[in-house]
């Protein structure tokens, strides 16, 4: 999956839910939401939220972020 901004912001977008509402693991959401490796996700998602999966859903568990907005 090529990693421009309007190809990959609906991927990345599907991935901020399920990071924010399951337990599953980033790899396991990576391939539900359509990327074909963790690095390519990784990049995609590092460049739509300005930091990377795992620190997203712990600044979620956190209270650092709202669970519900996605901006």
């Amino acid at each position: 999956m090529a990693i421009s901004s309007g190809i990959a912001r609906v991927p990345v977008n599907q991935a901020i839910e399920l990071l924010r509402n399951t337990n599953d693991a980033i790899g396991d959401i990576t391939i539900k939401v359509g990327f074909s490796s963790y690095v390519q996700f990784a990049k995609a998602f590092q460049k739509a939220r300005q930091m990377s999966p795992s620190a997203f859903r712990k600044a979620i568990s956190n209270g650092e972020l709202s669970p519900r907005k996605i901006d």
